[in-house]
């Protein structure tokens, strides 16, 4: 499915795959969803998703716009916790996703994933402006049994709960991202494991309001994780708060012993423009500069056209934020 337009939806959409788990492990496979525009959605039924692959494997869901949804714009995988889920390496990358929500459900995502997902990748996203009812709006969202996934290379902005969000899982690798300006916090879990829940590397976190952590400071005293080499920056103070910590503090908890405070030098944060004046404070952290201007569709001037929300609709979504 390549260069379709879809707009103006009582529900989702596409749907990959199938609810039912089948016997043999035979699901939907290698389906490639590439530059297409899919708007306006969830009319009727607010809680479809754009796109969704239920029950599939080896699927590509690439440099497509999904936006003006109630609910997520992209679910991968349909098995809760930690059993058996043949939804493997499915691959989303280069998607633009944005003006989700728009304060009506709770509990969505830019990118949802669900159960073991292992070869999983969420690749080179925008994703921004994710509005909840009331909790769960997230930028990139790793539900119950999150498996495997690597996401990196995602710029993630101005979601309301926050950038990045583990419910819980485990061995996921969240690297080389940046989670800016989201509004209650930055990153969030919702429960403590014994096992490795994920690694976080070589992120950039920016925010000028609400707080870096949230979730509960003692869960995040008792997470299992591996996060370092990653760059912090408040724009309201010098230092920052690890959930009622200082850094000295949540160092000696084995975190982040090789991470900076320090402003990463973007050209125009506060307008969304996160490339860098110049790259120095990126590269302590050894952080990988990405063309984000690549997530999205592409081709003629009338097509990218066609992909943009007017700017009425835009203003009527920042008035639901306000």
């Amino acid at each position: 499915m390549e260069h379709c337009h879809l707009y103006d939806l009582g529900g989702s959409g596409i749907k990959i795959g199938t609810i039912t788990l089948p016997s043999d492990d035979k699901v939907t496979n290698h389906i490639i969803v590439n530059n297409s525009i899919i708007h306006h959605g969830g009319y009727i039924f607010p809680c479809s998703v754009g796109l969704i692959i239920f029950h599939g494997s080896n699927n590509e869901i690439t440099h497509n716009e999904i936006a003006d949804f109630r609910y997520s714009a992209i679910s991968a995988g349909w098995v809760w916790g930690y059993a058996h889920s043949p939804s493997k390496c499915n691959k989303i990358e280069f998607n633009h996703l944005h003006h989700l929500g728009w304060g009506e459900l709770c509990d969505m995502g830019g990118v949802y994933t669900l159960g073991a997902s292992e070869g999983t990748t969420v690749r080179n996203n925008v994703i921004h402006h994710v509005y909840s009812y009331d909790y769960g709006g997230w930028g990139l969202y790793t539900d119950e049994g999150s498996f495997g996934i690597l996401m990196e290379n995602n710029l993630v902005y101005v979601c309301k709960n926050s950038g990045f969000h583990q419910h819980y899982g485990r061995k996921n690798i969240i690297r080389n991202n940046i989670f800016a300006l989201n509004l209650k916090a930055q990153l969030q879990v919702s429960r403590d494991e014994e096992q490795l829940s994920f690694t976080f590397t070589n992120n950039i976190v920016y925010f000028n309001r609400g707080d870096l952590l949230l979730g509960n400071v003692d869960r995040w005293k008792r997470l299992t994780v591996d996060m370092d080499h990653n760059c912090y920056w408040n724009t309201r103070v010098k230092g920052i708060d690890f959930y009622g910590m200082t850094y000295p503090e949540w160092k000696k908890l084995n975190r982040d012993t090789h991470s900076i405070i320090a402003d990463p030098l973007f050209v125009n944060p506060e307008q969304y423009d996160f490339r860098f004046r110049n790259q120095s404070v990126a590269k302590k952290i050894k952080f990988k500069s990405f063309d984000y201007s690549q997530a999205g569709v592409y081709g003629s001037e009338e097509w990218l056209t066609k992909a943009r929300l007017s700017p009425e609709l835009l203003q009527e979504f920042n008035d639901v934020i306000k």
